[in-house]
């Protein structure tokens, strides 16, 4: 032993004998062990976990008051928030799947136990739970932090691109009215006019980019070379991309998490930083991704508490944690800003079973 307390555990097993093996077991692994507290049907585990904390619940699918998916699910809506392992025999796995598709993290089959397996899946178990409670709380903070800003872009084009355009429309109106007046000035109007209206449509462009970051396709190269396109459109900032030919494959939740905090990055640089040069970089190798993106703005004193207009740098922040990537920030005071995500690039595997799913 090392020393290390036990991660606590819930063994809801109505066998005495296969309670005390996976007792026995969890004991004996190696690093740090589980200690199982045990009972016997699902009435007792729902009061257990009613009044006491726990890491994880291991399940029995065969239980005397309850039966495959109606189990797992039971314990789902009482507290959605924990790690759940379903046991199963060697015949199950249809049964184990549904469990899977109902909100396990995953399951093992009775008897299949070896040390090192049992204890990184039981680990992995819990860690994939906490990952996915850290993506669902970033994803709310995400809804709440995008409906204010609907709402600042809102008032903005009420009180901004509004009256640019109507400022324009009363301008011709005026002319279309005068009966005499000089070419000269008449030209030099219609001028005016008309590169008020091109601002006009760089604002709009800027308002479609933050309010519709497009979406995530699975090719993270063409994505960030798309999004660099429609920003500098819209922005008259040049945006540079330099991506390594051949990019770690990436997970569906992953892609779009480094997507967005790319599309965040870049608006950040727009609204604070006042930058006339943006650069994204995406480089790696296949378990390793490094994604970058500079500019060559105003900067800041990262050693100072952020105020709350550098919202945006928390999102990023949040975004990177839910998917276990490291964010750091390299600025100072008129030397622009550098923001880079690290993230180690992991194929899950379980490895419990040969016949399982991950």
């Amino acid at each position: 032993m090392n020393g290390k307390p036990a991660t606590q555990a819930l063994l809801i097993e109505d066998n005495p004998g296969d309670a005390r093996l996976i007792q026995e077991t969890l004991r004996a692994i190696p690093g740090r062990p589980f200690e199982a507290q045990a009972v016997s049907t699902l009435t007792e585990g729902l009061e257990r976990l009613r009044g006491e904390t726990f890491a994880l619940v291991l399940l029995d699918l065969g239980l005397p008051d309850s039966q495959g998916r109606d189990s797992v699910l039971k314990v789902r809506n009482l507290n959605p928030d924990l790690a759940l392992v379903v046991l199963t025999g060697l015949n199950d796995e249809r049964v184990a799947v549904e469990a899977l598709q109902s909100g396990a993290q995953d399951y093992l089959i009775k008897g299949d136990y070896q040390l090192g397996q049992l204890g990184r899946s039981l680990r992995y178990a819990i860690e994939r739970k906490q990952a996915e409670i850290a993506l669902r709380e970033a994803r709310l903070n995400e809804e709440l932090e995008r409906e204010a800003e609907r709402q600042r872009i809102a008032m903005d084009l009420h009180d901004g691109v509004i009256q640019d355009i109507y400022g324009v429309a009363l301008s011709l109106e005026t002319m279309l009215g005068e009966t005499s007046g000089d070419s000269q000035s008449f030209d030099q109007t219609i001028e005016r006019n008309i590169e008020q209206l091109h601002e006009v449509l760089i604002d709009i462009r800027r308002y479609i980019f933050e309010l519709r970051p497009g979406r995530f396709t699975g090719n993270l190269e063409a994505d960030l070379r798309n999004m660099a396109q429609q920003f500098e459109s819209g922005s008259d900032i040049r945006t540079v991309v330099t991506a390594a030919q051949a990019l770690p494959q990436l997970d569906g939740a992953v892609g779009v998490a480094l997507f967005h905090i790319a599309h965040e990055a870049l608006s950040n640089a727009r609204k604070h930083a006042s930058p006339s040069q943006i650069t994204i970089s995406a480089t790696g190798t296949s378990d390793l991704l490094l994604l970058e993106v500079s500019d060559d703005g105003t900067g800041f004193d990262t050693t100072t508490l952020l105020p709350d207009r550098h919202r945006g740098l928390r999102n990023m922040a949040a975004r990177a944690a839910s998917i276990g990537a490291t964010l750091s920030i390299s600025s100072s005071p008129g030397k622009g800003t550098s923001i880079r995500i690290e993230l180690q690039v992991v194929r899950p595997s379980t490895g419990w079973s040969d016949g399982q799913v991950a």
